[in-house]
């Protein structure tokens, strides 16, 4: 599921029969499930491995009934450049771990250490049905949409209005071998600072939505070291490499007279154009562009490698160091990633281009948080030169620095996320707090462009109740989760702050209803329903992403785990029961 995904429902429906999961602690929701499957009754249960990766169990399914499972999440739609882009993920890429990785708390064991218990009668599907997903959009955009499309399936849209629509794919079903993406504009969305809310009895959340200004005067740009690293391990070789090499040629075109660049590869091993900075001269860049026709993919995805080349050195002083990294993020210790770039960042930023029909949108928005950049994600070759000039113009320096809000006496706490990122243009950062009774209060928006003080001044009006931004509750509480991740995968966190952390999260989601890496959702029938037990046990295929064309070594990891990089036609695979299931998603922009 999407990367920022406030999951906080479950239903278990077969016939008339239907059960609303409830949410426990891990462990508990595991032993629940477990008895009830020994027992005989129906069960389902849904865990977190990772922020966007999860598993469906179901236990003890009725001969030649249809199985739904309903998942209901809540999702701020991001706007990059003025336009809204919600993406659902349909399949789980394959995770590259190297052997003395570590792992987040509670991701599966590797693939190879899953149990799979099938009889006679029930043999494991060889192949995978190319039409077995249907998905419908309902669009209410609370605003006239506009420029409403699917870079990624061919759809058909039906108008209902100026603010609604309804997306089906053309095709009516697909195979899930990629995420489907939808992009649209919606009119007046253009303000600096945009306020939702969301109250009941003088109480509520409030939600500010930030732009950065639209241009940077150019006296205010510095020189650059920009630093390219590209993932030339297996799962980037075909589209995903030709994609990056077109990224990379437009993006060198950019490079000013004062600036200087490096051009990193890495796999099992790290590459260089040289070992140290090139000033952008035209011959330098030529170099560089027969450089990066020479490169070939293989190997294993071994970030730590590219982390460590980027940021291990200092930067030349009065010089700003920009790292973009092109990855589709296939690996499975981002748990060790993250911390790396916290740790090694300085005063750099980082970029994350995420290049691939399904990339693990978790790390590359990781990356780019960690290193107070932005995250981008480029399907296919007909995107790149688009995606290089964004690009180019957002690292030419950061629009605001150093970003505050000044609340004053609003009566706001628990302010998400806690680190404010700086702003880039085309690059809103939102904002969500709970507040503790209504009325008007002055805010300001302080940040530094260059040298100078850059400020807004807000009127917030915070209402007693408000009906609207029904969403805003879980989509706060979700944020304060990610908050104490991010201080729980720090390489500052003591074990002490650890063992914090986790029982601070573990509220969180028992009193917000919200799937965590420590709470899990599971639903029990109460009566047994069926007459034989200790059936057989089939895991539910996923297929490779598309453009996935070639890997090296043996076999993978779905979700955790020591393995080579992943081998070619093998299909990961989701710990759920052999029968149909559906998940009906709302996304809230």
């Amino acid at each position: 599921m999407p990367e920022d995904a406030a999951v906080y429902s479950m239903l278990y429906k077969v016939g008339d029969l239907v059960v609303e999961g409830q949410i426990r602690e891990r462990h508990v929701a595991q032993a629940e499930f477990n008895q009830a499957k020994a027992e005989g009754k129906q069960a389902a249960l849904l865990t977190q491995h990772k922020p966007n990766v999860f598993t469906q169990d179901i236990a003890n399914l009725p001969g030649g009934e249809t199985v739904q499972v309903e998942i209901r999440y809540a999702q701020p739609v991001p706007m990059l450049d003025g336009e809204y882009t919600w993406h659902f993920p349909m399949v789980v890429g394959p995770r590259y771990q190297p052997g003395d990785a570590g792992s987040l708390p509670g991701a599966a064991p590797a693939l190879s250490q899953w149990t799979v218990a099938a009889s006679s009668e029930v043999a494991l599907p060889e192949t995978i049905d190319a039409d077995r997903v249907r998905l419908r959009v309902l669009l209410d955009g609370g605003a006239p949409v506009s420029n409403l499309q699917s870079p990624s399936h061919p759809v058909v849209i039906t108008e209902d209005g100026a603010q609604h629509r309804t997306v089906n794919l053309a095709s009516d079903r697909t195979l899930d071998n990629k995420d489907f993406v939808l992009s649209y504009r919606l009119g007046g969305e253009q303000l600096a600072a945009a306020v939702t809310t969301h109250g009941d009895g003088g109480e509520g959340v409030v939600s500010l939505l930030l732009s950065p200004p639209t241009s940077i005067p150019a006296e205010r740009q510095i020189p650059r070291e920009l630093v390219f690293v590209l993932d030339t391990s297996c799962s980037m070789g075909g589209a995903p490499m030709e994609t990056s090499r077109l990224f990379m040629e437009e993006a060198l075109k950019t490079l000013g007279k004062d600036d200087s660049f490096r051009l990193l590869n890495f796999s099992s091993s790290v590459g260089a154009l040289a070992q140290e900075p090139l000033r952008a001269t035209p011959e330098n860049l030529k170099l560089a562009q027969r450089h990066l026709q020479r490169l070939d993919t293989g190997g294993g995805t071994d970030m730590r490698l590219g982390i460590e080349a980027a940021l291990g050195q200092e930067a030349e002083p009065g010089v700003m160091r920009i790292v973009v990294f092109l990855t589709d993020g296939y690996i499975g210790n981002e748990g060790d990633i993250i911390p790396l770039v916290e740790r090694l960042r300085g005063d750099a930023r980082l970029f994350s281009l995420g290049v691939g029909s399904s990339v693990n949108r978790w790390l590359l928005e990781e990356l780019a948080r960690a290193g107070r950049g932005v995250a981008r994600i480029v399907l296919s070759d007909d995107q790149a030169k688009d995606a290089a000039r964004a690009l180019a113009q957002r690292i030419a320096a950061p629009a605001l620095t150093d970003l505050q809000i000044v609340w004053g006496d609003a009566p706001v706490e628990q302010v998400s996320p806690a680190r404010l990122p700086d702003l880039f243009l085309g690059q809103p950062v939102r904002v969500l707090a709970r507040y503790t009774r209504g009325g008007r209060y002055p805010v300001i928006l302080r940040g530094r462009q260059g040298d100078e003080i850059v400020e807004l001044r807000v009127d917030l009006v915070l209402p007693e109740r408000s009906d609207g931004g029904a969403a805003l509750p879980t989509l706060w509480a979700r944020s304060l989760i990610q908050d104490r991740m991010i201080d729980y995968l720090s390489p500052f966190a003591d074990a002490a702050r650890r063992v914090a952390l986790e029982q601070e999260i573990t509220s969180l989601g028992l009193e917000h209803h919200l799937i965590t890496q420590w709470t899990s959702f599971v639903a029990v029938a109460h009566e047994a329903q069926l007459a034989q037990r200790g059936g057989p046990t089939m895991n539910v295929p996923t297929p490779t992403p598309h453009g996935v064309s070639s890997y090296g070594g043996g076999g993978f990891s779905g979700v955790g785990g020591a393995t080579p990089e992943p081998a070619t036609g093998l299909a990961l695979t989701l710990l759920a029961a052999g029968a149909a299931w559906a998940g009906r998603k709302r996304a809230q922009s």
